[in-house]
């Protein structure tokens, strides 16, 4: 019997000392997770913490790229003081078994 399977991208940012002070900072940002009202996560990859969105597949080059100037902007929102430019953008797949 074989395991049913999901496959999802995730886009984001590693959570460097820079990222890690603004989301300790961010009130908005507390307040979001608290009650649950952003598209924003954090996740675990190859020994590093990111946040970013999680992205249903299949998903097109053009879709992607819309996928990554709002998760631009959301980060700008909750950490208006971040100069998110200079960060790298990360993209993995991750496997979740039901």
């Amino acid at each position: 019997m074989s395991t049913p399977t999901n496959i999802k991208f995730f886009l984001g940012f590693i959570q460097n000392g820079e990222i890690k002070m603004h989301l300790n900072h961010s009130n908005l940002w507390k307040d979001a997770t608290l009650f649950q009202k952003q598209e924003l996560m954090t996740t675990h990859f190859q020994e590093k913490e990111y946040i970013g969105i999680s992205i249903e597949t299949p998903i097109s080059t053009i879709i992607l790229k819309d996928i990554e100037n709002n998760l631009k902007e959301q980060m700008q929102h909750y950490f208006p003081k971040l100069e998110i430019d200079k960060h790298n953008v990360f993209l993995f797949s991750q496997l979740f078994l039901s």
